[in-house]
């Protein structure tokens, strides 16, 4: 006779329960659930508090989750159906593989619940439980479940002892693009991919044909020639007597989910063999990927890797794919010769960027970059190589110790941010003044304020080993406070006009806006004496915050000087917008301009527009006489170099 759902409850409410949960949440909201069932409810945070309180006591249930540290939920189980053999046990997970399945008969497991907890599910599943002790049938209907539960999370096939398929799941037919039909009676080749080699296949079957279980990571093969990866499960089912009667799988789909450098590194770790790894970077496929659909996108992934594996056979015979990120591919490639390796990737290189791919009638001209590494840690070092190429011209890299390159580069840059750290603490960041002259008094008419760091041997630094790495560390602000602060310190003991390095990026914040408003209101500087230099390059980054700064501060007295002028994203336009009152010439033009006419003519345009919009212009880098001369024949105003002085110490100004 079955036992009613209101006889469960009413049962229930007599029974004595252990509920083990190591993981927080999970045991706060569960108990919340028992504890208004149970007579009484006793929790255990993990599995040696479990076993202590059987020791101590009789429970009529026990609820344990399965891994827990030290002491798993089997162990539980094991050591309650030892003590108290009549005590109903449940485990619970958030799925159920085989293995699980396997080891929870071993230790004879009284009913199974998925998390998260359910108290309906949790009513069904005692009651049958219960059940399960006055009628058979009842276990009958638990393995359906179960059975249901793999197919429903797990792809799963069966075959004969002769390796034919028997029997595959729905999940099997959609992840390999098959029909069952197309499956049953053939063998597991039909979706083996021909990358994996066949003593893959040869171990698994000596370890199946043993009676044990073989667990491993297989690359296959869809319908349509795509690959997928899963973490398989393949064991030896028995009768009664312990002669084999079939096999059956259990695969889970890991394609989305697997890395490309954990499976590179997990081969190159089993195989003796020297490799070499070719990384293949798609230079251009953001843009592509705003212009082709997902379809389109896919067919030209497969046909470039295609194309650049196959021209790849031309000189290596044992080559692996793998797909990395979605603009980059890797070519694992076994036997090879070290000899015009570069060379090699060069010409393919040339094949694959100046020869279209055609899709639907589309002409796809692609640009890749190529590194490659054969020495010490490949994936890194080739990874590594191709962020060095994306700073080049070059389209192929050797890229053979560039992870320890850049691990040294790391340490390097972690020391430098240490004395950054202890300038800022110790006020070690200082400035410096150097004079602009006047290119025809040749008197200084105002100082630039340039920031150095001085680290613990008391030597000065200058901004080109830190600046970098305190933008990038993000402590940046933090000098510029200090140049501030000292900036306007000197302009007020010394009454001289001072000009002052900003970056737009700091300008955003509003820790530095406040800060430079603050010293501007408290020190009242009349017109001219504060001028703020800022990148031109960084200020299209921030148009209308720089804008608005510049308002701000022009309304306070300040000049404003576009540094850098002449290089990179130079617009004359811009010095209008930005009402600039100051062009800095960059030191890219000033340096060879006694050697290079094409340099004066740029100078000599910027000096007339300057000239026509009533701004002044600086030279910067002014380092010799013959350059001063020909800054003077073309019209620059100012000058500033060593030619005059290099940056000063306040107390020598």
């Amino acid at each position: 006779m079955k036992i009613s759902k209101s006889e469960i409850i009413k049962e229930l409410s007599h029974f004595k329960v252990l509920f083990v949960e190591d993981e927080p949440t999970t045991r706060m909201s569960s108990s919340l659930i028992l504890q208004d069932i149970f007579k009484e409810l006793i929790i255990a945070e993990n599995g040696k508090q479990a076993i202590e309180q059987i020791k101590k006591e009789k429970f009529d249930l026990i609820i344990t989750d399965i891994i827990m540290p030290e002491i798993d939920g089997f162990e539980v189980v094991k050591f309650a159906k030892i003590h108290s053999p009549n005590t109903i046990t449940f485990i619970l997970s958030s799925y159920f593989d085989t293995d699980t399945l396997l080891k929870a008969i071993e230790v004879d497991v009284d009913g199974f619940l998925v998390k998260p907890f359910n108290l309906d599910i949790f009513l069904n599943t005692i009651k049958k439980t219960l059940n399960y002790k006055l009628q058979l049938d009842e276990e009958i209907n638990l393995l359906k479940q179960y059975k249901e539960i793999v197919d429903e999370s797990l792809i799963v096939s069966k075959t004969d002892i002769h390796g034919n398929i028997t029997y595959v799941n729905k999940a099997f037919e959609e992840i390999s693009g098959f029909k069952s039909k197309e499956l049953i009676g053939k063998n597991h080749n039909i979706v083996r991919h021909p990358d994996v080699k066949k003593e893959v296949f040869e171990e698994l079957w000596k370890t199946i044909l043993n009676k044990k279980t073989w667990k491993g990571i297989i690359k296959n093969r869809k319908k349509n020639g795509e690959s997928y990866y899963v973490e398989s499960i393949v064991k030896p089912i028995l009768d009664k007597n312990g002669n084999i009667k079939e096999f059956i799988a259990l695969r889970k789909d890991i394609t989305n989910y697997i890395s490309a450098e954990n499976l590179i590194n997990d081969k190159l770790k089993l195989q003796k063999s020297k490799y070499l790894l070719t990384l293949v970077k798609i230079d251009n496929f953001s843009d592509i990927k705003l212009i082709y659909e997902e379809d389109i996108l896919l067919k030209l992934k497969n046909r470039l890797l295609k194309k650049v594996k196959n021209l790849l056979k031309n000189h290596f015979s044992s080559i692996e794919e793998y797909w990395v990120k979605d603009d980059i591919f890797g070519l694992l490639i076994e036997k090879f010769d070290t000899k015009n390796l570069e060379e090699i990737m060069n010409v393919i290189s040339n094949k694959v960027n100046n020869y279209p791919i055609l899709i639907d009638d589309l002409e796809y001209y692609p640009f890749i970059r190529i590194s490659f590494s054969y020495e010490g840690d490949l994936y890194n070092n080739a990874l590594h190589g191709l962020e060095e190429l994306s700073f080049s011209e070059e389209k192929v890299i050797c890229a053979n110790g560039l992870t320890d390159k850049k691990k040294q580069e790391v340490m390097k840059n972690m020391e430098m941010l240490k004395t950054i750290e202890y300038a800022i603490q110790n006020n070690k960041v200082i400035s410096l003044f150097q004079p602009i002259i006047d290119n025809i008094t040749q008197k200084p008419i105002k100082y630039e304020s340039l920031v150095r760091i001085i680290d613990k041997n008391e030597k000065i630094l200058s901004p080109f080993f830190f600046l970098d790495i305190a933008k990038k560390a993000g402590i940046y602000s933090h000098i510029t406070q200090k140049v501030l602060e000292n900036s306007f310190k000197v302009y007020k003991e010394k009454n001289i006009p001072i000009s002052i390095n900003l970056s737009p990026s700091d300008i955003v914040r509003n820790t530095i806006k406040e800060k430079i408003i603050s010293l501007l209101k408290k020190y009242k500087p009349a017109k001219g004496m504060i001028t703020f230099e800022l990148l031109e390059d960084e200020i299209i980054k921030f148009p209308n915050i720089i804008k608005e700064f510049i308002n701000e501060v022009k309304s306070l007295n300040v000049e404003i000087a576009i540094d850098d002028f002449g290089e990179g994203y130079s617009n004359f336009t811009r010095v209008a917008d930005l009402q600039a009152d100051w062009i800095k010439i960059d030191g890219s033009l000033i340096k060879e301009i006694n050697k290079d006419h094409i340099r004066q003519n740029i100078v000599q345009a910027i000096v007339n527009f300057a000239k026509k919009e009533n701004k002044k212009t600086v030279a910067e880098f002014v380092e010799n006489k013959e350059i001063y001369e020909i800054l003077q024949k073309l019209g620059v105003d100012y000058s500033q170099g060593y030619y005059f002085n290099k940056p000063l110490d306040v107390k020598d100004l």
